[in-house]
Formats: C-alpha cells, structure tokens, sequence
C-alpha cells in the first residue's frame, strides 16, 4: 500500500536521525529525501527498491536505517 509522509513522520524521522549525532539541517536534508521518494516517487517504505533508493541517494546507512526504523515505529 503506498500512503504519503506527513509532517508528524518527518519529525520522527528528523528526531532518529539527530539521535545519531547530526545537525538538524543534515537530518532535515535526510528526511526530506526520504520522504520524496514516497510521496513524489511513488515508492512504498521499507520496500528493499525504497530502502535501496535512499541509500543511493542519501549515501549513509545508518541515516537511512534510523530513519526508516522511525517510520515503521
């Protein structure tokens, strides 16, 4: 099922993200990429193509892990 990414999980996800020690601007960078590859890309989260994508685009695994695992909480 494909659904968008509001504002609430971008906050989450901006949150995981700072977790790890990053600037606000890296996670809001981050998360901002995260999120327009589901609502402008059309991918599903937590598809391995999703998870795929925003490693290739992102370039840090353990970006894309906090943020992902923040979505699915």
């Amino acid at each position: 099922m494909n659904r968008s990414i509001g504002i609430d999980e971008m906050n989450r996800m901006c949150n995981a993200i700072m977790q790890l020690g990053y600037q606000p601007h890296e996670a809001r960078i981050a998360a901002t990429t995260m999120s327009r590859l589901v609502n402008k890309q059309g991918f599903v989260v937590g598809t391995p193509e999703y998870m795929a994508w925003a490693r290739r685009e992102i370039g840090n695994e353990s970006i894309v892990s906090a943020a992902a695992d923040a979505l699915a909480a």
